[in-house]
């Protein structure tokens, strides 16, 4: 599903409601209509009207149209009225008669009592007057496809307003009153009208919902926001959502998935994993042609461990990999060996893979490094045990490390010192090493350390991850329709 829970409960409730969707040029308002569209298609029924755009304009857009059958859709409303009317025989079109109109009215009078299907109302859209063929055209769709719950869109409502020579409040309330209110349609109205001034458009009055799409730059990458500013008749969780267009598809962020993530398949082509994130993929994959990455973050979310640290350390133990594991020092090592079991070959794993225990003195796994002595030079003894183990039994040894683990390995001794006895640990041009910084914004000394450097953190309560170099966009997690999970540009 592409769009949030709260805009599918409110065009599947009862009866007929409205709604605007408002935006700066290129917040993606026709896209989150044309999403809305696909939705409405599988259900009752849906109308795109538009004076802007053309089928061919919005194939060439939004070519992921073309392939999903919309096409009658679109042909029988914006092409069809707009460009080829011309060749139309205008006899067809069978406008309500007055006899029509008050048979309708008792019929609506009479579609209040349970049981009696309500019936298409266009008093108020008649009385317009307009004398435009693509109005005919439109009156005639709405009579052929009519049913209860049928979506209209109308894109923009001030562009077929000042085509049809009236005020968009005129064409609103004709709307509200006869297809909404007495027809029970779901009507979405994109709006041009941009709130940069503060002002509230007097047509939010109106309608029973109003979405509004923001765009803005946070470390010169784009990000994007749906926030309700209204929405009667839904309880909504969730004021805002983040969403992409990227591929031109309107795509929201669902916050509900962060909580429960390890349980989540991992997104694969074949045996390499597929996140979606090229330079994350490459590292997961063992495809980075470095000794050294570093993932910054001062609060590093735990899920990250689910859907990056643990692919990439299944994927490098079945490459006769070793792997050196500092996470959270407060973390239990047995809960992170089970998380990584969901992924993997328990047997590889404690054969190739050591995690950092700082809470006892005894290993009792072969996958545990006890790291709870007082003393850092028995600490530093382990340490030394594990590689050389390792080594000898391993094409090469992938290290990663936490910086507040390397602190409680070394004692309160300087950052920079703990990562020079942590790198003379490391091969040169043979080992690998993931720095998961933890502690704050590394110097610039510390940064030069890592030959790609990926930044995480959470935008709203979205994790994100990046890359500063290379320079990249955001990054959020997505659920396909397979349930696995993938991250998405938010651009």
């Amino acid at each position: 599903m592409n769009i949030p829970p709260e805009i599918i409960d409110f065009i599947n409730g009862n009866w007929g409601k409205s709604l605007i969707i408002k935006g700066s040029p290129g917040s993606g308002k026709t896209t989150l209509a044309l999403e809305i569209m696909s939705y409405a298609m599988g259900k009752n029924g849906a109308i795109y009207f538009s004076t802007r755009q053309g089928d061919q304009s919005l194939y060439h857009q939004f070519p992921w149209l073309k392939f999903e059958d919309y096409k009658n859709v679109i042909i029988d409303t914006s092409y069809e009225f707009l460009e080829t009317l011309g060749s139309r025989n205008e006899d067809v079109i069978d406008l309500p008669s007055d006899a029509e109109k008050i048979n309708a009215s008792r019929k609506f009078l009479g579609s209040i009592r349970e049981g009696v299907e309500p019936i298409l109302s266009l008093n108020n859209i008649m009385k317009l007057n307009v004398k435009r063929k693509e109005f005919y055209r439109l009156v005639y769709l709405l009579k052929s496809k009519f049913k209860p719950g049928l979506v209209l869109i109308i894109d923009s409502i001030e562009g077929i307003a000042q085509r049809w020579n009236v005020t968009k409040v005129e064409l609103m309330d004709a709307i509200q009153k006869d297809l909404v209110e007495s027809s029970g349609m779901n009507v979405i109205i994109v709006s041009e009208q941009n709130d940069s001034g503060g002002a509230i458009d007097v047509l939010e009055y109106l309608v029973d919902g109003v979405i509004r799409l923001e765009k803005k730059l946070i470390e010169n990458r784009m990000t994007r926001l749906l926030m309700f500013d209204k929405l009667r008749f839904v309880e909504s969780k969730n004021v805002i959502h983040n969403y992409t267009l990227a591929g031109g598809r309107f795509n929201y962020f669902d916050q509900t998935l962060y909580s429960n993530i390890q349980k989540y398949k991992l997104r694969s082509n074949g045996d390499k994993i597929n996140l979606g994130f090229q330079e994350l993929d490459a590292l997961i994959n063992d495809e980075l042609k470095i000794n050294s990455a570093i993932i910054e973050s001062g609060n590093f979310p735990q899920q990250f461990f689910g859907y990056i640290l643990a692919p990439l350390i299944v994927k490098s133990v079945n490459k006769n990999v070793g792997v050196i594991m500092f996470c959270d020092p407060n973390s239990d090592a047995n809960d992170e060996f089970n998380i990584l079991t969901n992924f993997g070959d328990p047997k590889i794993l404690s054969d190739k893979l050591r995690i950092a225990d700082f809470s006892s003195e005894f290993a009792g796994k072969k996958y545990i490094i006890p790291m709870g002595y007082e003393d850092p030079s028995i600490r530093e003894r382990e340490l030394a045990k594990v590689i050389v183990d390792l080594m000898d039994n391993s094409d090469y040894i992938l290290h990663i490390y936490r910086l507040s683990g390397i602190e409680r390995i070394y004692g309160n001794i300087r950052v920079e010192d703990n990562l020079s006895k942590m790198i003379s640990s490391i091969r040169p041009k043979r080992d690998k090493m993931l720095l998961i910084n933890d502690v704050g914004r590394l110097d610039e000394s510390i940064s030069k350390l890592g030959n790609i450097i990926f930044r995480s953190k959470y935008l709203g309560r979205i994790p994100i991850i990046y890359s500063d170099l290379p320079f990249t966009p955001f990054y959020g997690l997505q659920l396909n329709e397979n349930g696995e999970l993938f991250m998405q540009a938010i651009e």
